[in-house]
């Protein structure tokens, strides 16, 4: 026996299913610019017929509909989708890291540019080209110191700015993990939540909305896969290691540089993670790559430093002394002049020895018609091995000759030997090195000039050590393990690596971009809010409203007249 209010509960039904269709359609008006939100659908379902087919069913023909049924509130999303934008974001975010840093690298270098270290190497070595040829004006020799001084700033400079970008790097990448750790425990509580409310029947959409929200941020710092429980949490795992296990989560630490799992306790040891793309990636490679630069600049320096002052510490300045280095220190970081040649212009070696033997080293002095006739010389110069600290004194006195001077020398015990020797109808006096391995220093007595009178020294119009300075330029001297090329050449190869990996970043960034937003704008057209669709889903549920509201007064006004106005006959 169908009952007679049946009518009524069908109508209650359909303004019930109507009624929560309306709610989520505002729901999803209400979050249209939500970041993250997916728009929600009422799954709608014919409710159960009457009668169920059974042995003591009602004898009537066919089942009679009893309205409709709320099977639940969906989520409208596609899970591909999602794992597609995830990947192509972990991508994005790897080559934006490289990128942003590799055009830091490329501004800090400032190449090519009258005011780049290319530059300064060039008008270093031009000046020193310049004073081989006035090697006794005074104001170039203080241009050469001028020059000096701002190629050791322009690396020093250039050192400490790429020191500052790793810091900066590191600070980074710290503030990464930070947020993936932060992550991973929103992640592992909106798991926990999740699995309630899913235990007790309810459709959780927007904390799943939330979870998803929080993966795609994830996706920007790492690559991972997703692994769906059967309670509704998820397990993330980066690099085949779980990052979120349901309502618990392990977190990372940087540890000298490099990022590492937490250990479970002090004494366990750190495992590296393992993943393969995102900003944590790309900040760890091109905090490598930085690292590689400034090893590359400071390699530059110090073969700078030590093949320069070799030649250096050959030469003699206008006061006659030896042995002075140019540059100090040990690499770009502290690269500077020295202060033998600090403000010191005459003490720039401009000039070399009158050299007759590179092995043994031999030095001669001028021709004399006569080795023993006093030479009329005044005054006390030092001699020294290159390989010796300490210095020996000579003294001349006016009636010393070259015979007398050779002996003087040879007292010394300064290892060389003076000799003097005819060259035709003239004599000349000959000092050699005791040791294959050294040269011989000279310091001219700086009131005298009795070295420079003799002619051992050539002095002051000599600028052949100058020039020997200017063609270091031109040598092949770097890399120092196999030298094939010049500083500039090795500069200009280090310029042109930056720019390369540079514009390989931009380009595979802005390549990533397009995919990237490609895929968010499929991804929209699955799950965004569209304000015309819902608002014309709003006027026809409401118009079904209304009808199911319409159905049940009339069934009401019949169900009036069969109560109140049947059985009057005969009152």
């Amino acid at each position: 026996m169908i009952s007679t209010f049946l009518g009524l509960e069908t109508t209650l039904r359909a303004l019930m299913a109507m009624q929560r269709s309306m709610e989520t359609a505002s729901h999803n008006i209400a979050n249209a610019s939500t970041p993250g939100y997916s728009r929600q659908r009422v799954e709608l379902a014919a409710s159960s017929a009457y009668t169920i087919p059974s042995v003591m069913r009602p004898g009537m023909p066919g089942q009679l509909g009893t309205g409709v049924d709320i099977r639940g509130i969906k989520r409208v999303r596609e899970e591909f989708l999602d794992r597609q934008w995830r990947e192509e974001n972990s991508r994005l975010g790897f080559w934006e890291a490289r990128r942003d840093a590799l055009q830091k690298v490329e501004l800090i270098l400032n190449e090519p540019s009258p005011n780049g270290l290319g530059a300064a190497l060039t008008s270093f070595f031009n000046a020193w080209q310049e004073l081989s040829k006035n090697p006794e004006s005074l104001a170039v020799r203080t241009a050469v110191i001028e020059e000096g001084k701002t190629l050791c700033e322009t690396i020093r400079h250039l050192y400490g700015e790429l020191q500052a970008l790793q810091e900066d790097l590191d600070y980074r990448l710290k503030v990464g993990v930070d947020e993936v750790n932060t992550l991973a425990q929103q992640i592992a509580d909106l798991n926990q939540q999740i699995a309630r409310s899913l235990a007790v029947g309810d459709n959780p959409n927007d904390l799943l909305d939330q979870r998803d929200l929080l993966l795609d941020k994830l996706s920007r710092w790492t690559d991972f896969t997703v692994q769906e429980q059967p309670d509704g949490q998820v397990t993330v795992l980066v690099g085949g290691q779980q990052l979120v296990n349901g309502s618990s989560y392990n977190s990372w630490q940087v540890v000298n540089g490099q990022v590492v799992w937490t250990p479970a306790s002090p004494t366990s040891t750190t495992t590296r993670v393992n993943f393969q793309t995102g900003q944590l990636k790309g900040l760890l490679e091109v905090k490598n790559y930085v690292g590689q630069v400034m090893v590359d600049l400071n390699s530059l320096a110090s073969t700078l430093i030590t093949e320069f002052n070799q030649i250096h510490q050959q030469g003699y300045g206008l006061d006659g002394q030896t042995g002075r280095s140019f540059f100090a220190g040990n690499g770009a970081a502290d690269i500077t002049l020295s202060n033998d040649v600090l403000n010191t212009p005459a003490a720039l070696a401009a000039a070399t020895a009158n050299v007759i033997n590179a092995n043994p080293f031999t030095i001669a002095s001028n021709t004399y018609p006569d080795p023993a006739t006093p030479l009329n010389l005044n005054g006390t110069f030092q001699i020294k091995l290159s390989n010796s600290v300490s210095w020996s004194s000579v003294a001349l006195v006016p009636s010393d000759s070259l015979n007398s001077i050779a002996t003087k020398i040879n007292s010394t015990g300064a290892g060389v030997t003076a000799t003097v020797q005819a060259s035709g109808n003239q004599y000349q006096l000959v000092i050699t090195s005791n040791s294959q391995a050294a040269t011989i220093q000279f310091a001219d007595d700086p009131t005298t000039h009795v070295l420079q009178q003799l002619g051992i020294l050539l002095l002051p119009g000599d600028g052949s050590n100058a020039l020997a300075l200017a063609r270091l330029a031109n040598d092949k001297t770097m890399p120092p393990s196999s030298p094939t090329g010049t500083f500039g050449d090795f500069y200009r190869g280090l310029v042109a690596g930056v720019g390369i990996q540079t514009v390989q970043a931009v380009r595979m960034t802005e390549n990533e971009k397009l995919l990237v937003d490609q895929l968010e704008n499929r991804r929209q057209a699955v799950m965004g809010v569209s304000l015309d669709e819902e608002m014309a889903n709003f006027m026809k549920f409401s118009h079904a409203y209304a009808a199911a509201a319409r159905a049940m007064t009339i069934l009401d006004e019949a169900l009036d007249i069969l109560i109140n106005r049947t059985g009057l006959v005969g009152r």
